[in-house]
């Protein structure tokens, strides 16, 4: 979303081929590869809603690329779009937990979960009228695995995407007697030496345990470790301290402003007569820090954590339209040292970069067994991004340029060609996975491969074949 942000205002070129690249890559190749190793049946309901409204998304982004301009009501209406998208989901999320709940009382189907000692016993019996103290009864209408939380997920992609990066071996479980057995009572961490740990980058067990590439990672990205750390609050509810450092979270609230403005882009501005704008911006980090000392206590969270964590949002949205904006300017630059359109860097660099982590996290997702989830995330993501990256972008846009904004096409029609592909994908999904019975295979897998292969060998072809006969 940031990256079109940044781009549009620029002509829009990077910020389409991005946006059509990274969908083709995120419908075809992480799909396909989903299907070829985690075979898979989708939901009907959702995933027709999905399709559909990213469908809907592309033809009329196409629509307006072929025009040539865009229009303000047209801009805000990508965002009206994407909020009935979301009201949609919600709601009918809401319709379908009562119905479900109001079949189940109605069919008797409750499981009873008997808790003998130490162990657990199941058992399935009509719906109950008395139940004992030592019984709960559980809806059985939902088969979907419930036994990991979503932080077991999330250790579980950071596990899959950098423990053989860096060489790490994760942890092995060990019986719980064993575990008892070594046991020992460690000291609690005074609030200083647990600030001084958390400003060490590196920690030291991963290391020990990283290889040599392990460690040079960590050496060459310790400087952006420590910048996010001294600047953004993180809260962590599941934590019995929920992650409070008072000595840390003071400097953060010292610094958060100065990350605001510079991030902003207006750090160097004046707000008054030689006072430039990043000094107040300390100066009210500074107060905010005071007041962090005078109202917290050291060793005890405070009721209104929370807002730190509102605090980092916003920190963390900040660092990230920065980095954005120096990824599209770096894209920029080697375009212009290699004369490469900024349609074709979009569509193969920039669409990459974005979605290696939704392959990444999505295959994960999937492997754990929640594939519904995980395609909710390929549709659902690349509508997000143009719908409100072309969206809000479009419309600050259009505001500045007296309601029209011109959205051009390379002279090799690149963008058409990409937005003609990706329309192809999604229509070939929404009539193939309905005809297959909602299930998603290795042969579907094949097709969605051969799009792709097909789509990058006609883009680079325009950008290279076509472009200098053009020019000759």
């Amino acid at each position: 979303v940031y990256s079109s942000i940044n781009n549009v205002p620029n002509g829009a070129r990077m910020a389409l081929g991005e946006l059509f690249g990274a969908g083709m890559f995120v419908s075809t190749v992480i799909l396909g590869t989903i299907a070829y190793f985690v075979p898979f049946t989708v939901t009907r309901r959702p995933f027709l809603r999905d399709v559909i409204t990213y469908t809907i998304s592309v033809i009329w982004l196409l629509i307006i690329l072929l025009r040539g301009h865009i229009v303000t009501g047209e801009a805000i209406g990508f965002i009206v779009l994407y909020v009935v998208y979301v009201v949609v989901v919600v709601v009918g999320r809401q319709i379908y937990q009562s119905r479900k709940a109001k079949n189940s009382y109605d069919s008797g189907n409750v499981t009873v979960v008997s808790i003998i000692n130490a162990g657990v016993v199941t058992e399935t019996s009509p719906l109950l009228t008395n139940t004992s103290t030592n019984r709960l009864a559980v809806d059985n209408s939902d088969s979907r695995p419930r036994s990991r939380s979503m932080k077991d997920m999330v250790a579980a992609t950071d596990t899959v995407a950098f423990a053989p990066l860096i060489g790490a071996v994760p942890d092995r479980p060990t019986h719980p007697e064993a575990n008892q057995l070594v046991k020992t009572e460690d000291p609690l961490p005074t609030p200083w030496s647990k600030f001084w740990t958390a400003l060490n980058p590196i920690s030291v067990e991963e290391w020990h345990r990283a290889s040599w590439f392990g460690r040079l990672y960590m050496i060459t990205s310790a400087p952006i470790a420590f910048a996010l750390t001294i600047t953004t609050p993180v809260i962590d509810f599941d934590e019995e301290d929920k992650g409070w450092n008072q000595p840390l979270q003071m400097l953060q609230c010292l610094l958060a402003p100065v990350v605001f403005v510079i991030g902003g882009g207006f750090g160097l501005e004046e707000a008054s007569h030689d006072f430039p704008l990043w000094l107040l911006a300390l100066s009210l980090g500074g107060i905010m820090a005071f007041l962090v000392w005078a109202l917290t206590k050291a060793d005890q969270p405070p009721k209104a954590i929370a807002a730190f964590s509102f605090m980092g949002f916003f920190v963390a949205v900040v660092w990230i339209y920065v980095v954005a904006n120096e990824i599209v300017n770096l894209l920029q630059t080697l375009g212009r040292m290699f004369d490469i359109s900024d349609a074709i860097l979009g569509l193969t660099v920039l669409a990459c970069g974005n979605s290696i982590g939704d392959f990444v996290s999505n295959i994960t997702v999937a492997k754990q067994g929640f594939s519904r989830m995980a395609v909710g995330a390929w549709f659902g993501g690349p509508a997000l991004n143009i719908l409100l990256g072309i969206g809000i972008s479009t419309t600050i846009a259009c505001f500045k340029s007296d309601g029209t904004f011109p959205v051009e096409d390379q002279p090799s029609h690149q963008l058409v060609v990409s937005a003609g592909f990706l329309l192809l994908a999604l229509l070939s999904t929404l009539v193939i996975i309905p005809l297959s019975g909602f299930q998603a295979g290795k042969k579907y897998a094949f097709l969605l491969w051969g799009l792709y292969v097909a789509y990058l060998a006609t883009a680079l072809t325009l950008e290279f074949v076509v472009s200098d006969k053009d020019e000759e």
